[in-house]
């Protein structure tokens, strides 16, 4: 009798633990989506400025080509390209 309380004890700590690992699992998921989340936000936003950016000098200079306002873009604003290429994995 002792033996099969020793082993439900067992169990029931195996249990537990098991659970816990998921729990610790499904918390590590929800982070790991969370920044995907934040980084595509990020990489959206820094898209959303140089589109603008382009669609400014493009305005400004009519005989720009939108290839030529794309780098002017990129050029006039590294901090954008960084996040961007970070966000690619450049």
């Amino acid at each position: 009798r002792k033996v099969s309380e020793a082993q439900a004890e067992s169990q029931k700590a195996a249990e537990r633990k098991a659970q816990e690992e998921s729990k610790a699992q499904e918390k590590k998921i929800a982070q790991s989506q969370a920044e995907e989340e934040k980084n595509q936000k990020e990489k959206e936003a820094a898209q959303t400025r140089i589109e603008e950016n382009i669609k400014s000098y493009m305005q400004k200079e009519p005989s720009m080509s939108y290839t030529d306002a794309l780098a002017k873009a990129w050029e006039d604003n590294p901090d954008l390209m960084d996040a961007y290429d970070a966000e690619e994995g450049f």
